[in-house]
């Protein structure tokens, strides 16, 4: 299971306020260090939740975790070059409780090949499967290397 930490649980984990570690975060997304996505859901319960902190990109990951003698997740990596693509094109992108990431239009799922359309089965608006290891798009499947052409 890969680990997407939040302000609260790295705050208990490293004995400091919340607000020092939203402080730290601010600061290491200025220098272009991580990512924060924010949730879709809006008014009070998308006030109460708290951003998903990502690194950057995906040379980061293999950076640090070279340095720690580990190798990041698939998962951790498609994640993280579908966020890089859609966000370095300009285009907003948010996690989302009913899928791995949403934009304003559309709701998207990350997998490898044999990812399902389970998770989509009571979703009425546009979702799509992004899947790593195909090389053609069929209906509702979007190949994941597409989005690197994005900008």
């Amino acid at each position: 299971m890969e680990y997407t930490p939040n302000i609260h649980s790295l705050a208990k984990h490293l004995g400091i306020d919340h607000k020092t570690i939203q402080h730290y975060i601010t600061i290491l997304a200025s220098v272009g260090l991580v990512r924060e996505m924010r949730p879709f859901e809006g008014g009070g319960p998308g006030l109460r939740k708290h951003p998903k902190i990502l690194l950057n990109n995906t040379n980061l990951i293999h950076t640090f975790l070279q340095q720690i003698g580990s190798q990041p997740s698939n998962g951790m990596e498609r994640e993280l070059f579908f966020v890089q693509s859609l966000q370095n094109a300009g285009i907003e992108i948010f996690h989302s409780k009913q899928a791995d990431y949403r934009t304003r239009d559309a709701i998207f799922e990350i997998g490898g090949k044999n990812k399902t359309r389970e998770q989509f089965k009571e979703v009425k608006e546009g979702s799509y499967l992004v899947k790593d290891g195909i090389f053609h798009p069929l209906q509702g499947e979007i190949p994941l290397f597409l989005f690197g052409f994005l900008y």
